[in-house]
């Protein structure tokens, strides 16, 4: 496997393009996961390094993500690709919001 994955060469000789993460970006964590765990064992530490620079955490305006798309299917699908932590994310804004609204609660 080669250091620079596609999309950063494809960046190295466009200068200035913007690569978006088409989906929400609470699922990029898990979506990493499953992708080093089917990967083959002398690929993963290059993985490991492409992923944090897609999305750097330490210093985000380094990502060569520039932009993520979102919308009601998207966000439906994020929640559906990782439920018990959404449900646990829930119940405790709910715990920490006694007598919340459904509509307030999505607004958290």
């Amino acid at each position: 496997m080669q250091e620079n994955n596609l999309l950063e060469k494809l960046v190295a000789v466009s200068p200035g393009m913007e690569i978006w993460w088409d989906s929400s970006p609470v699922i990029f964590a898990n979506w990493c996961r499953k992708l080093l765990a089917k990967a083959q064992e002398g690929d993963k530490e290059t993985l490991l390094r492409q992923f944090g620079r897609m999305v750097n955490e330490e210093k985000p305006e380094a990502s060569l993500f520039r932009g993520v798309t979102t919308n009601p299917a998207l966000s439906l699908q994020a929640i559906k690709d990782d439920e018990p932590y959404w449900t646990g994310e829930t119940k405790d804004n709910i715990g920490q919001n006694p007598g919340i609204d459904k509509e307030s609660l999505f607004w958290l």
